[in-house]
């Protein structure tokens, strides 16, 4: 392990006007989280930070250089393809080390041309803390190479269809050097480069309403967070709309490119607005390097034949979603759902809300053409019998619907294949 100091570290590269010279590349394998694969793609290093003090025990820039990114070695079309421009227009997003770091988040133009923005995802692991806390922390170099390898996967397999609608359109991996104070040792950088979606994030546009900013965030206690000025939140019938084209983008990227996302929140939501009614007119789901790509590890083609994901319509967001936990007080969606939704009684019990939004699953999508009905094994669970009344009697009515309307449809029993909601990964 280097442990020898570096001087003269470069001030950071990542600054409006800067340009490189960037190079198509190929990913390594997804690894990480669900992709519980045999032999690993990379094994961290221990032994980086005093998990005491917290005080780096090697020199960051040293450690980067002597355990470079990994290479897979490109194929003959990423060879093909010439080399291009890349300059940073603006940057979007960067935590600072002491924060966690992470990626890099600037917005780019290619070459010469000028007229179309995109935004460059990039995997430096000088810009990571050095090291996670703990034993078993992760080093910045295995967090930047499992950060770049799942988001390349999840752009690499979702269908063309969803690209430039419910997600950004992925204009492929790059690769990229950097001084780094030593002569004749540049650092290799990966990066990803998607659509520059022009809209507003969700979450930006629910702090906006409790008077909190990213850079003023809220308190980290919730029951300290600033009440919501619905005023200046989109109507609620327009808010609902939103919730249900984001499951209904995470559904389908799931069910036909084997992708889930892994962290679906506010933060990942991008609104976009046209015409002159100013109208919702597309709302993306972003930030793939959480994603596990299921047809990428054992488990998830396991996962793939249970399910019989890709054949016919999507299972439904009912089941995916049931009891709507996400959508209910408390839940990740809270600053975005309707006011009269967060309910609570003098006892501070939060049952009324999760009920409303079990209710609106079920009236938003058991007549949708757009996926199948719920299938019979979520239907005749006997988890539902262990949940609070009304839920049991909520199913048993959906069950009663879809019943009558297989007998007016003359179809047969339904025979899909179901899985508990957790079965989804």
């Amino acid at each position: 392990m280097a442990t020898r100091a570096v001087t003269a570290v470069p001030a950071s590269p990542y600054q409006p006007g800067n340009k490189f010279e960037i190079s198509a590349h190929a990913p390594p394998p997804p690894f990480g989280a669900n992709y519980k694969n045999k032999d690993p793609v990379r094994t961290p290093v221990h032994g980086l930070v005093d998990d005491r003090s917290g005080r780096s025990l090697v020199d960051h820039m040293a450690f980067v250089i002597s355990h470079p990114p990994l290479d897979t070695g490109a194929p003959a079309d990423t060879k093909a393809q010439r080399p291009r421009m890349l300059t940073i227009v603006q940057k979007i997003s960067h935590r600072p080390k002491e924060q966690g770091g992470g990626t890099v988040v600037v917005t780019s133009h290619l070459d010469a041309d000028r007229s179309t923005q995109y935004v460059a995802k990039i995997y430096d692991g000088f810009e990571y803390e050095l090291a996670d806390p703990g034993y078993q922390g992760l080093d910045c170099m295995c967090r930047a190479d499992m950060d770049y390898s799942r988001e390349a996967a999840a752009y690499e397999s979702i269908p063309v269809r969803f690209q430039g609608s419910t997600v950004p359109q992925y204009f492929g991996s790059w690769t990229f050097p950097l001084p780094t104070g030593v002569p004749g040792r540049p650092r290799w950088v990966r990066m990803v480069l998607v659509e520059y979606i022009h809209g507003e994030c969700m979450l930006d546009m629910i702090l906006y309403a409790r008077g909190a900013t990213r850079s003023n965030p809220e308190p980290e206690r919730p029951d300290e967070s600033r009440p919501i000025d619905y005023r200046l939140l989109p109507p609620d019938e327009e808010r609902l709309d939103v919730l249900a084209r984001i499951v209904e983008a995470e559904t389908m990227i799931w069910w036909y490119g084997g992708v889930h996302h892994g962290d679906v929140a506010p933060r990942n939501v991008i609104i976009s607005r046209s015409g002159h009614s100013n109208a919702v007119s597309r709302v993306a789901l972003i930030d793939f390097n959480a994603a596990y790509v299921l047809h990428r590890c054992e488990r998830g083609r396991n996962a793939i034949k249970t399910l019989g994901i890709g054949e016919g319509l999507p299972m439904s967001p009912i089941e995916n979603e049931w009891p709507g936990t996400s959508f209910a007080y408390g839940g990740k969606y809270s600053g975005w759902i309707p006011e009269n939704w967060c309910v609570e009684d003098d006892d501070g019990n939060r049952d009324a809300s999760h009920i409303i939004a079990a209710k609106w699953l079920i009236n938003r999508w058991k007549t949708s053409p757009k996926f199948q009905p719920p299938s019979d094994y979520f239907l005749n669970s006997q988890n539902h019998q262990g949940m609070d009344e009304p839920y049991p009697q909520l199913v048993e009515e959906l069950k009663s619907f879809v019943a009558e309307r297989r007998q007016v449809s003359g179809q047969q029993k339904d025979q899909q294949k179901g899985q508990p909601r957790d079965g989804k990964y």
